[in-house]
């Protein structure tokens, strides 16, 4: 049963189950609970074996001549790939600006959609346009009005 590993039939069987959703969403639906059953299991044996990969790696780098030198280059390299690949999801979302052809009230929509979906969220707010900058009153003098 080797073939049933194989990428190319995993990848059929996905364009299998999204073409069988397209065509009847009454499959989607009996088809969707052992799609998700099937993620979940690969989630449960995708994270630890991450773990494992992961704490091994740091075992050999530990093995390695100037190990202290090769955990902070590989600790470094990890914080700028990071850092890069927040920044191209940052210049392509600004670039693409999403949301822009959609009117106030889908905007509107939208943004209340992304607030109700994140618990993460909570308290922040989403713009998809710059606000616009209130006038500010100038103070009567430089000190604050504390009472």
């Amino acid at each position: 049963m080797a073939w049933t590993t194989h990428p190319l039939v995993l990848l059929a069987s996905l364009a299998a189950g999204g073409v069988a959703g397209l065509v009847s969403p009454a499959w989607a639906e009996a088809l969707g609970v052992p799609g998700v059953l099937a993620g979940r299991l690969l989630e449960m044996a995708a994270l630890p074996l991450l773990v494992v990969a992961a704490a091994f790696g740091l075992r050999n780098v530990a093995g390695l001549p100037h190990r202290g030198w090769r955990l902070a280059a590989a600790l470094g390299a990890a914080a700028v790939a990071t850092w890069l690949s927040g920044l191209a999801g940052a210049l392509s979302a600004a670039w693409l600006a999403p949301g822009q052809a959609l009117d106030d009230g889908a905007q509107r929509a939208l943004g209340q959609l992304v607030q109700q979906v994140g618990a993460a969220a909570e308290g922040t707010e989403l713009l998809l346009r710059a606000p616009t900058a209130a006038p500010v009153a100038p103070a009567d003098s430089g000190l604050p009005d504390n009472p």
